[in-house]
């Protein structure tokens, strides 16, 4: 790379406590939560359809609980986010526990 080349400057927004959130489907084929941060790098595409089936479920689950996981990384005192984390985390764990057996 040339030394008089430019780098990048990513920009993401940064999280409003409260802010939209998906469905779990949703964050799954959207690849994020927060819809403030769905920012395709190109073209703009609509999340995929996912099957609706006991395993695409358990995996929507897994990813809002760490979606919400690495929010709380950064608001530590959004309290409804941390609700949310936990209600999600029981219902994952409910969903593992129900799948696995």
């Amino acid at each position: 790379m040339p030394s008089c080349a430019g780098l990048a400057v990513p920009y993401v927004p940064f999280q409003q406590n409260g802010a939209k959130k998906y469905s779990q489907s949703e964050a799954l084929s959207n690849g994020t939560l927060f819809p403030g941060l769905n920012l395709p790098f190109h073209l703009k595409t609509e999340g995929s359809t996912l099957p609706s089936n006991p395993l695409v479920e358990l995996q929507a689950l897994e990813f809002v609980v760490l979606e919400l996981g690495t929010y709380l990384d950064t608001h530590p005192d959004d309290m409804e986010a941390f609700d949310l984390f936990k209600q999600f985390a029981a219902m994952e764990k409910a969903a593992k526990e129900t799948y696995e057996a």
